[in-house]
């Protein structure tokens, strides 16, 4: 990542002169909302499209943005969760030669989310939600309308069930005004006009500018969503602690965290993370049928 510099690319490719985005990743330190708004403006107008704000629990966006009816969707991946990390044994350490940062990745989030809950923290970034509408892309969810590309936010979505208070979505959309029509029940704020009723605490956050090509096609979901092969520039706002190096790189960890899965639960560094609960009625996903499910313990 580049060093958090001026509002437009300042650096000697001077094919990117003026723009938003550079030839890397690269970061503008938030000032305050006004300097957060400006942002916005700018690079939506170099983008041709528009911002709006969602203000919802985890477990609105899941069912009104996502279009989730229930539940299974998050048992599915909890359970791929639990088998891509332990394949061959019940016990694994973060160093292990054998496991991947990308096998503990997720099951290491959650627990890092579960404990700062413990302390009382909040969540203080908001979920990040791209918007197309084409023939081509994969969407993240169900949803009525469109396609969605998540990132960050992602893995919270996961919480629904732990953490009840509402926060913020923003909402980057590629149709340049598709998005409010097609939801046009959902209170959504429009950065675009002069409704300055919502105002999120953004000082000191990160506005942050990227091409999913540049990145390896990542974030996926972003870059499949979007229909387009070659890559899409795209935007991501979060703090510092969202940068956390072990949390995308848990081998990092020393002394290295352990891994359990038992019966009944999954562990991690000695928390449960996961409980396995048996379900009343027969689920079925990724072409297999489940009688039981895993869920956040709370």
């Amino acid at each position: 990542m580049n060093m958090i510099d001026y509002d437009t690319y300042q650096g000697t490719d001077l094919s990117y002169k003026g723009s938003y985005w550079g030839p890397l990743f690269r970061g503008v330190r938030i000032r305050d909302w006004s300097h957060f708004l400006d942002l916005t403006h700018q690079s939506d107008k170099e983008l041709g499209i528009k911002t709006y704000i969602f203000k919802g629990t985890l477990a609105e966006a899941n069912r009104f943005l996502l279009g989730y009816a229930n539940d299974e969707w998050r048992y599915n991946i909890f359970d791929m969760m639990v088998s891509e990390c332990f394949k061959s044994k019940n016990i694994v350490y973060t160093d292990d030669p054998e496991q991947t940062d990308e096998s503990l990745l997720k099951l290491n989030s959650l627990y890092y989310m579960i404990m700062s809950f413990r302390k009382g923290e909040k969540m203080k970034d908001p979920l990040c939600f791209n918007y197309f509408e084409n023939d081509n892309g994969t969407t993240v969810g169900n949803p009525p309308y469109g396609k969605w590309g998540i990132h960050p936010g992602h893995t919270r979505l996961l919480l629904g069930d732990i953490y009840k208070q509402p926060l913020y979505v923003l909402i980057f959309d590629y149709t340049n005004g598709l998005f409010p029509q097609r939801y046009r029940h959902l209170r959504l704020w429009n950065l675009h006009t002069k409704d300055q009723s919502v105002s999120m605490q953004v000082a000191g956050r990160n506005f942050f500018f990227g091409h999913t090509a540049q990145m390896g096609n990542t974030p996926g979901t972003i870059h499949t969503a979007s229909g387009e092969k070659h890559g899409i520039r795209f935007r991501e706002v979060k703090g510092d602690d969202a940068d956390i190096k072990a949390l995308a790189f848990p081998s990092l960890y020393m002394p290295p965290r352990k891994f359990e899965k038992t019966e009944n639960s999954v562990i991690v560094n000695g928390v449960e993370v996961l409980s396995k609960r048996t379900s009343s009625k027969t689920m079925q996903w990724r072409g297999n049928k489940y009688n039981y499910y895993w869920e956040l313990q709370k």
